[in-house]
């Protein structure tokens, strides 16, 4: 009776909410949290900072179109309508341009380097057409040359299921920027170092949890002077495991004589892990050099032109050359492989408001090319966004008038113009005055 009153008492009665409110508040406003917390945010919240980067900078790129131009021996240009292995709209039977260049920028800016492999198309409705796919970056390797004739001899592709396809480097597409490990022969990527520190923050990750689950106990070596057989060893282990692992052992008693212990001390505590991790994130971020508009801060700014020029001046450093590498690369595809004579192919940035005038610019700039007969009525129609008139005399571009004393004249009918003005002019040239014995002093232009 006695060991029933003992042993089966009812247990201890507990709240269902043991916070009780001002506690609870206090650690809602920061209180009350472990000191390294705030490290471990800082850092979790510039890795959602450092993705928004890449995919503002991919989204805003995304935005371009693509043309496509006959170039003749003289440089000059002209429109190549429908290209008949290119699409203007979709680069593949599932990645419209915009996906594409989505993807090619985030590939670019993640890793400084982009593999396209062109493919005849198997989608019956782009029969005839050449699909470019983006590959994967951790799924290819570049193979050098070792006869010296060429830079890079080929690229091995691997797929998910393990095979290997090894592509000539001339049927690819490989584009690299300079002094990154993507150019075989320089440095490393700005993104290779943070790269491998991710795969050590999940391997720091699982360590924490299981040290934490662990009731913090660290790690320990096992030493003896006598040998152990398997059996000791295996039930050393065992006890060992079970101690590091579960958090509510305490003690642990080993059966062995002249065992060694020795704890094994973290050489770098996590704290200093996650405090590293935020200064290599913070320089990561600094050297895309993105406009804090663009990620959604704009405490601080009050000057509409000053976000403007700062836009643009981004969209010029950071994101225009890579458009240019991308389209020469392009066009040499389609010259040394498809062998399209003479294709131009560019993109075009029309559409993209940050890099588009005020209506007032627009109006002022299309005025004055206007007035010294480089626009003609409906390009300064389409200028500031009207539709153009249907009628061949507003395609008339007109000579400055200073120089025409203002009688119309038209550089594409500038003879026949010019042949009416003269004819107007002699028409209209009458002497002034009487002349002879009537003139007078100060009549009638006589002196």
């Amino acid at each position: 009776m006695i060991f029933n009153k003992v042993f089966n008492k009812a247990p201890q009665k507990r709240t269902k909410n043991p916070v009780i409110a001002n506690e609870a508040f206090r650690y809602r406003n920061g209180g009350g949290r472990p000191v390294g917390m705030a490290v471990y945010e800082n850092w979790l919240q510039q890795i959602s900072t450092l993705r928004n980067v890449i995919s503002t900078t991919a989204e805003l790129a995304s935005s371009a179109h693509i043309k496509f131009y006959k170039e003749d021996s003289k440089g000059k240009k002209s429109i190549f309508n429908n290209p008949k292995m290119f699409d203007k709209d979709f680069m593949n039977d599932k990645d419209d341009l915009t996906s594409f260049l989505y993807n090619y920028f985030g590939q670019i800016k993640t890793y400084e380097n982009v593999l396209i492999i062109p493919e005849k198309s198997k989608f019956a409705p782009r029969n005839g057409k050449v699909d470019f796919f983006i590959i994967d970056n951790q799924r290819w390797q570049v193979n050098p040359s070792s006869t010296g004739k060429q830079t890079i001899e080929s690229i091995t592709y691997t797929a998910s299921d393990g095979k290997q396809t090894i592509y000539k480097y001339e049927d690819v597409i490989y584009i690299s920027k300079p002094l990154t490990s993507a150019n075989i022969l320089y440095g490393i990527s700005r993104l290779v170092s943070l790269n491998s520190e991710i795969e050590r923050i999940i391997s720091m990750g699982d360590y924490l949890d299981t040290y934490i689950s662990s009731g913090a106990k660290k790690s320990v070596i096992i030493g003896t002077d006598d040998f152990l057989s398997p059996r000791q060893e295996d039930e050393i282990k065992d006890a060992l495991n079970k101690f590091l692992t579960d958090p509510n052992q305490k003690v642990m008693m080993l059966n062995s004589e002249k065992l060694t212990v020795k704890e094994v001390s973290e050489s770098l505590q996590s704290l200093d892990v996650a405090n590293f991790m935020v200064k290599l994130n913070k320089r990561v971020l600094e050297s895309y050099n993105l406009p804090k508009f663009l990620l959604g801060e704009y405490e601080g700014v009050s000057n509409a032109e000053l976000v403007k020029l700062s836009m643009r001046v981004f969209f010029e450093t950071a994101l225009k050359p890579e458009f240019l590498r991308l389209q020469r690369h392009l066009t040499r595809y389609g010259r040394d492989v498809l062998n399209i004579k003479n294709i131009l192919i560019e993109f075009d940035f029309e559409g993209i408001s940050i890099l588009e005038d005020s209506l007032t610019e627009k109006l002022e700039k299309a005025e004055r090319l206007f007035m010294i007969g480089s626009y003609s009525h409906n390009e300064v129609r389409r200028a500031v966004g009207d539709e153009a008139i249907e009628n061949p005399n507003f395609d008339l571009h007109f000579a400055p008038a200073y120089l025409t004393s203002g009688t119309p004249v038209t550089i594409e009918n500038l003879e026949s113009d010019i042949a009416r003005k003269l004819e107007t002019n002699i028409k209209n040239d009458v002497p002034s005055g009487q002349g002879g014995s009537a003139n007078t002093p100060d009549m009638n232009g006589a002196v």
